[in-house]
């Protein structure tokens, strides 16, 4: 993994790229993105500020959704930016050609610090480097009419070999990767473990056997609250790839047995497991 000297980071340059479709068939480009210079040759690492959703202007939306996080634009979140840690393009995705793009979900407390980061799309390998980066990120305070507020919006963090031609890539690196993967297990599975109201979940497994992320895949809405502050006291063996210890994202049931779901009425997360 390279030295974190070698992967320098400026202030956000909003420029408008083409729209191309990456291997996955998404888009890509077509909107503010942040080159990161410096970096090995070979690889790239581009930061993208993206939009959550449309947004009402701050004090209107603010004031319409009361205690619920603003949803901030990309122009705006960017400005908003003060302190920024670079993702760093793990050696271990390089070798096996991994490549593509993370959709993260950014929650910004009142103070300015990311308190919650999310993963909606993106490989395992490429997903954990990126959570760990932006969950250290730091902003100015949204201030509205009614004072500091909480906000929203997604980051996109894209991981590109540059160096290497098309041509010379294999045709599916991910699903070669797969078949390599020894994917994670659930150390000791908790009482009530097959129940009939839980919570099926996607887990993202670090290498040091931690849940550093889940969506709910089915389930009670309601429940998925309680279901994710449950599993991150789970302990897992974590994925390998021959010696190696590695992020993988396991599917696994949260026992809801007992949990009042009233709750956790409040809670909406996206039921879009991030992609594989």
């Amino acid at each position: 993994m390279p030295a974190s000297s070698d992967v320098l980071w400026q202030r956000p340059v909003l420029t408008k790229m083409p729209c191309a479709r990456n291997r996955r068939g998404s888009l890509s480009g077509g909107h503010g993105t942040a080159h990161v210079p410096g970096a090995p040759r070979g690889w790239l690492v581009m930061l993208v500020v993206a939009i959550w959703s449309a947004s009402m202007p701050v004090n209107a939306q603010s004031e319409a959704t009361g205690q619920h996080p603003v949803e901030l634009n990309r122009k705006m979140a960017s400005r908003l930016l003060v302190s920024q840690v670079t993702p760093e393009y793990p050696s271990i995705a390089r070798v096996n050609y991994i490549r593509g793009q993370v959709r993260m979900l950014v929650t910004v407390t009142r103070s300015g610090k990311v308190s919650f980061a999310h993963v909606l799309q993106g490989h395992p390998f490429l997903a954990a480097s990126a959570l760990q980066a932006i969950r250290q990120w730091v902003y100015r305070p949204l201030v509205t009419a009614s004072g500091p507020a909480e906000f929203q919006t997604t980051v996109d963090v894209n991981f590109t070999l540059r160096s290497i031609k098309a041509d010379r890539l294999p045709p599916d690196p991910d699903q070669d990767l797969d078949r390599q993967v020894r994917p994670p297990e659930a150390l000791e599975m908790p009482p009530g473990a097959i129940s009939a109201d839980g919570v099926r979940m996607r887990v993202l497994v670090n290498d040091r056997g931690r849940a550093i992320d889940a969506t709910p895949l089915t389930g009670r809405p309601a429940l998925f609250r309680a279901a994710r502050q449950r599993i991150e006291g789970w302990e897992f063996r974590p994925a390998r790839w021959g010696n190696f210890k590695v992020p993988w994202y396991l599917d696994v049931t949260v026992p809801m047995d007992g949990v009042d779901p009233r709750q956790d009425e409040t809670e909406s997360l996206r039921k879009a497991p991030p992609g594989m």
